[in-house]
């Protein structure tokens, strides 16, 4: 039976958690802290990585939607022996594999499209200013036009009032106050899950070259790392499709079909 955990987080918790944090700090890609200001009302302080470990915990707490337990992963014998033989602590994997999960599955179904903003402001800015003299010498009409699921909500000809939306705009962007806005929820294929799941044990490891094998008897336990991600990605039943636990080869193919795959999103909206 796992220990809950405590809140907040005493040392002995964040030991447990150790290997999620070090994925979050390698996805994260940032610093460990980072100072958020909004003009001058008011500024606080944020760690990203600690956020996006709470943010899991949170989850963890309400309950998580993998497919197996605790028990499932104690009693699985070639999962056990190649952590055991990796000289990989058990617990603290228990909880990688929680959040590699929940992280991933966030990431590729629960995921928002972000809408450029800037560009979307340099083209109206640009629309107007084209326009603008041609309206001027030769008294055409400039209208801006509202609608809401295709019906009329709002509309101006009133030049005066479009050159000011357009330079609230310029001002807007000059001192750099816009913000992104959720356009959509995007979702990607099983396979890309299968893939980013991978991807998050992969930067695990080439973190810790430190887990080899001290055994030799590789006969009887496998030590192939791929080989143990395969496992995990049939054991957490991302993929149903057996040979992923029988051979790393359908997982190289994924890697390999996927190599060049950059996720569209920015940021993951569960997590970020």
């Amino acid at each position: 039976m796992l220990k809950e955990f405590s809140t907040p987080l005493s040392s002995q918790d964040k030991e447990r958690l150790d290997y999620v944090y070090q994925v979050v700090e390698i996805v994260k890609n940032e610093p460990n802290k980072t100072v958020i200001t909004d003009s001058n009302f008011f500024r606080f302080e944020r760690n990203p990585v600690e956020d996006t470990v709470i943010g899991f915990l949170s989850h963890y707490k309400r309950g998580l939607s993998i497919k197996c337990n605790y028990s499932d992963y104690i009693n699985n014998k070639n999962i056990q022996s190649t952590l055991d033989g990796l000289k990989i602590d058990s617990e603290k994997f228990w909880f990688l594999i929680l959040f590699a999960y929940d992280f991933s599955e966030s990431y590729c179904f629960h995921n928002y499209k972000h809408i450029d903003l800037d560009l979307q402001i340099d083209e109206f800015i640009e629309a107007i200013n084209t326009h603008h003299k041609d309206i001027v010498d030769n008294k055409k009409v400039m209208s801006l036009r509202l609608e809401v699921d295709g019906r009329k909500n709002f509309s101006t000809n009133d030049l005066n009032l479009i050159s000011f939306i357009s330079n609230a705009c310029k001002s807007a962007k000059k001192n750099n106050i816009l913000f992104s806005f959720h356009e959509e929820l995007t979702t990607e294929s099983n396979s890309v899950h299968v893939w980013y799941f991978a991807q998050l044990f992969i930067k695990f490891f080439e973190k810790n070259q430190h887990f080899k094998a001290k055994s030799k008897n590789h006969d009887i336990v496998s030590f192939n790392k791929k080989l143990l991600i395969s496992r995990l990605i049939y054991f957490t039943r991302i993929s149903r499709n057996e040979l992923y636990d029988k051979s790393d080869e359908t997982l190289k193919g994924m890697l390999k079909q996927y190599k060049n795959k950059k996720l569209n999103m920015p940021r993951n909206n569960t997590y970020w």
